[in-house]
Protein backbone atom coordinates (compact mmCIF):
# COMPACT_ATOMS: atom_id res chain seq x y z
CA UNK A 1 0.00 0.00 0.00
CA UNK A 2 1.46 3.42 -1.02
CA UNK A 3 1.21 6.24 1.09
CA UNK A 4 1.42 10.32 0.64
CA UNK A 5 1.15 13.36 2.33
CA UNK A 6 0.73 15.06 -0.95
CA UNK A 7 -0.32 14.00 -4.28
CA UNK A 8 -0.17 15.20 -8.13
CA UNK A 9 -2.79 14.49 -10.90
CA UNK A 10 -1.70 13.01 -13.64
CA UNK A 11 -2.44 10.81 -16.91
CA UNK A 12 -2.72 7.58 -14.55
CA UNK A 13 -5.29 8.69 -12.41
CA UNK A 14 -8.27 7.12 -12.59
CA UNK A 15 -10.40 8.35 -9.73
CA UNK A 16 -10.34 9.96 -6.47
CA UNK A 17 -12.43 8.62 -3.84
CA UNK A 18 -12.99 10.06 -0.12
CA UNK A 19 -11.57 7.32 2.74
CA UNK A 20 -12.78 7.85 6.08
CA UNK A 21 -10.01 5.71 7.80
CA UNK A 22 -7.87 7.75 11.02
CA UNK A 23 -5.05 8.03 8.88
CA UNK A 24 -6.21 9.24 5.12
CA UNK A 25 -8.68 11.20 3.66
CA UNK A 26 -8.62 9.99 0.48
CA UNK A 27 -7.58 6.85 -2.10
CA UNK A 28 -6.31 7.03 -5.09
CA UNK A 29 -6.67 4.95 -7.72
CA UNK A 30 -3.80 5.09 -10.50
CA UNK A 31 -3.58 2.72 -13.50
CA UNK A 32 -0.81 0.45 -11.99
CA UNK A 33 -1.56 0.97 -8.13
CA UNK A 34 -3.55 2.61 -5.33
CA UNK A 35 -2.61 5.33 -2.82
CA UNK A 36 -3.84 6.38 0.50
CA UNK A 37 -3.12 9.81 1.24
CA UNK A 38 -3.82 12.46 4.28
CA UNK A 39 -5.08 15.32 2.03
CA UNK A 40 -8.82 15.21 1.13
CA UNK A 41 -10.06 15.10 -2.59
CA UNK A 42 -11.15 18.80 -2.57
CA UNK A 43 -7.42 19.69 -1.69
CA UNK A 44 -6.27 17.12 -4.12
CA UNK A 45 -8.58 18.36 -7.14
CA UNK A 46 -7.24 22.29 -6.30
CA UNK A 47 -3.77 21.53 -6.14
CA UNK A 48 -4.48 19.91 -9.61
CA UNK A 49 -6.45 22.80 -11.11
CA UNK A 50 -4.12 25.44 -9.50
CA UNK A 51 -1.22 23.54 -11.41
CA UNK A 52 -3.70 23.40 -14.53
CA UNK A 53 -3.85 27.45 -14.58
CA UNK A 54 -6.54 27.90 -12.68
CA UNK A 55 -8.37 27.74 -9.24
CA UNK A 56 -11.26 24.69 -8.88
CA UNK A 57 -13.66 27.55 -8.34
CA UNK A 58 -12.60 29.40 -11.63
CA UNK A 59 -13.45 25.99 -13.50
CA UNK A 60 -16.24 25.63 -11.69
CA UNK A 61 -17.79 28.72 -12.72
CA UNK A 62 -16.43 28.31 -16.29
CA UNK A 63 -18.46 24.44 -16.50
CA UNK A 64 -21.63 25.98 -14.88
CA UNK A 65 -21.67 29.20 -17.49
CA UNK A 66 -21.19 26.16 -20.25
CA UNK A 67 -23.48 24.34 -19.51
CA UNK A 68 -26.22 26.59 -17.83
CA UNK A 69 -26.70 24.60 -14.37
CA UNK A 70 -24.38 23.90 -11.33
CA UNK A 71 -25.45 20.64 -10.51
CA UNK A 72 -22.43 17.84 -9.92
CA UNK A 73 -20.29 19.75 -12.71
CA UNK A 74 -17.62 18.17 -13.95
CA UNK A 75 -14.39 19.44 -13.70
CA UNK A 76 -11.25 20.22 -16.22
CA UNK A 77 -8.62 19.32 -14.26
CA UNK A 78 -5.94 20.15 -16.16
CA UNK A 79 -7.14 20.60 -19.62
CA UNK A 80 -4.05 20.44 -21.34
CA UNK A 81 -3.38 16.97 -19.60
CA UNK A 82 -6.67 15.45 -20.96
CA UNK A 83 -7.56 15.84 -17.36
CA UNK A 84 -11.42 15.80 -17.05
CA UNK A 85 -13.13 14.49 -13.65
CA UNK A 86 -16.81 14.07 -12.88
CA UNK A 87 -18.56 13.79 -9.48
CA UNK A 88 -20.81 10.16 -8.96
CA UNK A 89 -22.83 12.13 -6.32
CA UNK A 90 -23.06 16.15 -5.00
CA UNK A 91 -19.53 17.09 -4.35
CA UNK A 92 -21.03 18.53 -1.18
CA UNK A 93 -22.17 14.63 0.20
CA UNK A 94 -18.73 12.65 1.65
CA UNK A 95 -19.19 9.61 -0.70
CA UNK A 96 -18.45 11.62 -3.63
CA UNK A 97 -15.88 10.10 -6.25
CA UNK A 98 -14.35 11.83 -8.91
CA UNK A 99 -13.54 10.22 -12.36
CA UNK A 100 -11.37 10.57 -15.14
CA UNK A 101 -13.37 10.51 -18.00
CA UNK A 102 -10.60 9.14 -20.27
CA UNK A 103 -10.00 6.58 -17.85
CA UNK A 104 -13.76 4.92 -18.29
CA UNK A 105 -13.48 2.08 -21.14
CA UNK A 106 -17.19 1.04 -20.44
CA UNK A 107 -20.01 1.36 -17.87
CA UNK A 108 -22.92 -0.90 -17.39
CA UNK A 109 -26.02 -1.48 -15.01
CA UNK A 110 -25.78 -3.46 -12.36
CA UNK A 111 -27.64 -6.61 -12.25
CA UNK A 112 -27.98 -6.69 -8.54
CA UNK A 113 -29.28 -3.01 -7.97
CA UNK A 114 -30.79 -0.34 -10.05
CA UNK A 115 -28.38 1.85 -7.56
CA UNK A 116 -25.06 0.90 -8.73
CA UNK A 117 -23.06 1.16 -11.56
CA UNK A 118 -20.31 -1.44 -12.79
CA UNK A 119 -17.25 0.59 -14.35
CA UNK A 120 -14.55 -0.94 -16.39
CA UNK A 121 -11.04 1.26 -16.06
CA UNK A 122 -9.01 1.53 -19.38
CA UNK A 123 -6.26 -0.54 -17.65
CA UNK A 124 -9.83 -3.59 -17.48
CA UNK A 125 -9.92 -3.46 -13.83
CA UNK A 126 -13.29 -3.28 -12.41
CA UNK A 127 -15.62 -1.25 -10.13
CA UNK A 128 -19.06 -0.99 -8.44
CA UNK A 129 -19.91 2.12 -7.60
CA UNK A 130 -23.28 3.17 -5.26
CA UNK A 131 -24.53 5.47 -8.52
CA UNK A 132 -27.34 4.31 -10.98
CA UNK A 133 -26.41 3.88 -14.67
CA UNK A 134 -28.73 6.83 -15.86
CA UNK A 135 -26.60 9.13 -13.65
CA UNK A 136 -23.43 7.61 -14.63
CA UNK A 137 -24.13 8.04 -17.69
CA UNK A 138 -25.44 11.70 -17.40
CA UNK A 139 -22.21 12.79 -15.93
CA UNK A 140 -19.83 11.08 -19.02
CA UNK A 141 -22.29 13.10 -21.05
CA UNK A 142 -22.26 16.40 -19.33
CA UNK A 143 -18.14 16.14 -19.08
CA UNK A 144 -18.21 15.34 -23.11
CA UNK A 145 -20.00 18.27 -23.46
CA UNK A 146 -17.39 20.53 -21.63
CA UNK A 147 -14.87 18.65 -23.41
CA UNK A 148 -16.54 19.49 -26.68
CA UNK A 149 -16.81 23.27 -25.92
CA UNK A 150 -13.44 23.79 -24.78
CA UNK A 151 -12.06 22.29 -26.98
CA UNK A 152 -14.04 24.04 -30.15
CA UNK A 153 -11.96 27.05 -30.30
CA UNK A 154 -9.30 24.97 -30.57
CA UNK A 155 -10.20 22.99 -33.46
CA UNK A 156 -12.23 25.30 -34.98
CA UNK A 157 -9.91 28.43 -35.11
CA UNK A 158 -7.07 26.54 -37.18
CA UNK A 159 -10.03 25.86 -40.07
CA UNK A 160 -11.01 29.62 -40.20
CA UNK A 161 -6.78 30.45 -40.12
CA UNK A 162 -6.62 28.15 -43.02
CA UNK A 163 -9.64 29.55 -44.39
CA UNK A 164 -8.46 32.93 -44.14
CA UNK A 165 -5.60 31.99 -45.59
CA UNK A 166 -7.26 30.56 -48.88
CA UNK A 167 -9.12 33.93 -49.27
CA UNK A 168 -5.96 36.05 -48.36
CA UNK A 169 -3.66 33.71 -51.27
CA UNK A 170 -6.84 34.41 -54.32
CA UNK A 171 -6.77 37.89 -53.54
CA UNK A 172 -3.38 37.96 -54.08
CA UNK A 173 -3.41 36.52 -56.98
Amino acid sequence: MDVTDTYRVNRKTMAIIPHSGPDYQSRIIETGREIFCTKSVKQILEKACLEGGASLDGRRKSVEYILNTNIKLPIPVNPGMGAFFFPNKSPKEFNCSWFSFYHIEEYLKSNDNNDKTNLVFSNRTTAVIDTSFFTFRRQMYVTATVIAALSRDILWSSVQDDEEEKNRDQASS
